[in-house]
């Protein structure tokens, strides 16, 4: 069953707080600090529920990324500023997403994760 939840970001202290926000949940997740993390990631096949990204510092090699992700029917969860400006290649991909704006709040995070997760659990069941 697919229970992996992909954690993409930069800045270490809220990658940790999101794996283990994710573990807590009873989700396996799986930490991409890099371009290059998402890419070996992708070369493994491993079967994601859902992604959780902080575009933030990420640029046009991300959007690739995310796109693969989502195609691979992977849901996207983008995290952004409210005024932030995001590299224009994220357009297709923030209106195929459910995008939250910081600071999340905890508790709509966690439904979210849970209502996804379990549905893609659901969908695989009857494969």
């Amino acid at each position: 069953m697919t229970k992996n939840v992909m954690i993409i970001g930069k800045n270490t202290t809220n990658q940790q707080l999101l794996e283990k926000f994710i573990n807590n949940l009873g989700y396996g997740s799986i930490r991409c600090d890099s371009v290059d993390d998402i890419e070996e990631i992708l070369k493994e096949n491993l079967m994601i529920s859902l992604a959780l990204v902080d575009i933030s510092d990420f640029g046009v090699d991300l959007a690739r990324q995310l796109k693969i992700l989502h195609a691979g029917v992977t849901t996207i969860v983008i995290f952004k500023q409210k005024s932030s400006i995001h590299h224009p290649s994220f357009n297709e991909i923030i209106q195929s997403a459910i995008v939250l704006e910081k600071p999340v709040r905890m508790n709509q995070l966690a439904a979210i994760v849970k209502e996804v997760v379990e549905q893609s659990i659901q969908q695989e069941a009857k494969k």
